[in-house]
């Protein structure tokens, strides 16, 4: 691989993992907007919502992925929440209680009250972000220095 094709390679990833960084970023902020309104409610599991891992398939199979539907009430109005964190082991059940933090300006963008809801795709993001930033960025300094 020529010099100039490396660097531009480099270049590209450095790119990919700002804007992995960034999302990252944006990820926590809403987080913490949303639990810094402190509205904290109990919301029941009504629903499993299945993604079939191979495409086209609508039949439920072991191994499919799972997220929970849950319902809370706010200001006397009964909302629907779907999870988007599908795992093949689901840590809920249908009938079970969970805190959710309620976001005023829009209660469907709420955030589960469990670790993995609140800070788990931040930090997937953010460490891939992390590993693609300092590779690229410790290959383009290298380079300069050749």
């Amino acid at each position: 691989m020529s010099p100039g094709c490396f660097t531009g390679f480099m270049l590209f990833f450095f790119v990919i993992s700002v804007a992995l960084l960034y999302w990252a970023y944006v990820k926590i902020q809403f987080t913490r907007t949303v639990m810094d309104a402190d509205i904290l409610v109990t919301a029941t599991v009504v629903d499993m919502n299945k993604m079939d891992r191979r495409a086209g398939n609508t039949r439920t199979h072991q191994g499919d992925l799972v997220a929970p539907s849950l319902e809370f009430v706010y200001l006397k109005d009964t909302i629907r929440y779907d999870s988007e964190q599908y795992s093949n082991i689901s840590s809920y059940g249908i009938g079970d209680t969970v805190g959710i933090y309620v976001n005023p300006d829009k209660p469907t963008d709420s955030v589960i009250n469990t670790w993995s809801e609140k800070w788990g795709g931040a930090a997937l993001v953010g460490a891939l972000g992390l590993i693609f930033f300092l590779i690229s960025a410790g290959s383009l300094i290298g380079s300069l220095f050749k």
